[in-house]
């Protein structure tokens, strides 16, 4: 399982056509899930998302 934090935010270096981000976590450069869309907020090249889960199963592990 990880646990998730509510929310995230992470450096823009231009402004993005839009605010819908597709969110997943990733070890060693391969997804290991997929977090689904969410939309940031925007400020001083700064996104701000709130998740929507606050834990996620790995897959491969026991309880997938």
């Amino acid at each position: 399982i990880v646990s998730l934090p509510d929310e995230v935010s992470f450096p823009v270096t231009s402004e993005p056509s839009t605010t819908r981000f597709e969110l997943a976590i990733y070890e060693d450069g391969e997804e290991v899930s997929g977090l689904g869309p969410a939309y940031a907020s925007l400020e001083n090249r700064q996104a701000t998302v709130r998740l929507r889960k606050s834990e996620v199963n790995r897959p491969g592990n026991p309880g997938d």
